[in-house]
């Protein structure tokens, strides 16, 4: 599975919603809210087995910058 999907997929999961495209972010998901955002983090870091920094985490607004932060770590 290549990053982008698998950023879909981990932001659906999140979120508790059926469709997620590359190209959604905070502004056009239902659910993405601080508490969207914390769960997503999670998934994350569960899925990558590493800790984000505070920086990493304010990074993420969309489901691209989830797919360019999972790419990281293979």
């Amino acid at each position: 599975m290549d990053t982008e999907s698998l950023a879909c997929t981990l932001v659906a999961r999140a979120l508790g919603i059926e469709t997620v495209r590359a190209e959604d972010a905070m502004h056009t998901l239902g659910g993405w809210d601080s508490l969207g955002h914390l769960a997503i983090v999670a998934e994350i870091e569960k899925q990558s087995g590493a800790t984000l920094t505070p920086e990493q985490i304010v990074s993420i607004v969309s489901v691209r910058d989830v797919a360019r932060l999972l790419s990281r770590w293979g």
